[in-house]
């Protein structure tokens, strides 16, 4: 799908914290300058028959800019004549709308370069602070940024800081994994990730040795920790990943199948109970380092 088709109202979105319809041109030269790199990677990874000749792809990259930008095609041959030939045209950029660029990003990396050129894609869309990210998803290669919550996952780590640094390092291997969330082992590993911080909070805050004891801990002292059903939603993921998902908990080799929303559903659930879980105990006087 292109990125209109995705988001037909994207021209509409306004918000204070990303770039969600603006193409600046430091953004267009900082992504066109990867992509030479992940041609030259795809050409190592080559595995069929002959040789992948990395002067041909550059021309189609190079023609692909044209296509988009409205430039001219190139007709020299020569790795450095074919780079000075794309970095000429990618300015015509300058005066093209948004979703034209994204669609020239998203093709390129699916058609022309290394899928692994993903991950750098959206490095620098974050530096840039776009509002999108490029999944490995050819029917749908667009996700909206904040349907990943960084900023909430942000404020856990912060929360975190005073109760456990081995908590804090795995809700950053969650963030971590996160930014690969259209693979299915990245998605299942961001939650077992969440799931282990989870743990780790309420053994520390309760003293307890096991999971199904510090929960229950909280749940007898319903005056200190609030609501029951605040800790029983959590009980009934953990019960739900160990005998519907066991291997997101434990790590076997079968994967689950879990879509992108369950895994963003599960892991704002598992998250809001870790920060609730935290300020309580501030409260009660429970927190130490």
């Amino acid at each position: 799908m292109k990125f209109k088709e995705i988001f037909p109202k994207y021209e509409s979105y306004n918000t204070n914290d990303m770039n969600m319809n603006n193409l600046d041109m430091n953004l267009v030269k900082d992504i066109c300058s990867i992509l030479p790199d992940g041609i030259k990677e795809r050409s190592r990874n080559y595995t069929g028959r002959g040789r992948l000749a990395v002067d041909s792809l550059m021309v189609e990259l190079c023609n692909l800019v044209s296509k988009y930008a409205s430039s001219e095609r190139t007709a020299n041959w020569g790795w450095d004549f074919i780079l000075n030939d794309y970095y000429e045209y990618i300015y015509g950029f300058k005066n093209k709308k948004f979703h034209r660029f994204m669609d020239f990003v998203s093709e390129a990396i699916f058609t022309i370069t290394d899928n692994s050129s993903i991950y750098d894609v959206n490095d620098i869309l974050e530096e840039h602070n776009i509002g999108y990210r490029l999944v490995d998803n050819r029917e749908k290669p667009w996700v909206l940024a904040d349907s990943i919550d960084m900023a909430n996952i942000e404020d856990t780590i912060e929360c975190l800081e005073e109760i456990s640094s081995q908590a804090v390092e795995h809700i950053k291997q969650a963030k971590s994994q996160l930014k690969d969330i259209d693979n299915i082992r990245a998605r299942k590993d961001a939650i077992r990730d969440c799931l282990s911080a989870t743990e780790t909070v309420i053994k520390k805050i309760t003293g307890e040795k096991s999971y199904e004891k510090a929960a229950e801990y909280f749940r007898i002292n319903e005056k200190d920790w609030g609501p029951k059903f605040i800790v029983g939603d959590c009980i009934n993921i953990w019960k739900r990943f160990h005998n519907e998902y066991k291997d997101i908990r434990h790590g076997d080799a079968y994967i689950s199948a879990l879509t992108f929303e369950e895994t963003i559903y599960y892991i704002d659930r598992i998250l809001a109970f870790v920060n609730y879980i935290v300020k309580k105990a501030e409260i009660n006087g429970q927190v130490n380092a």
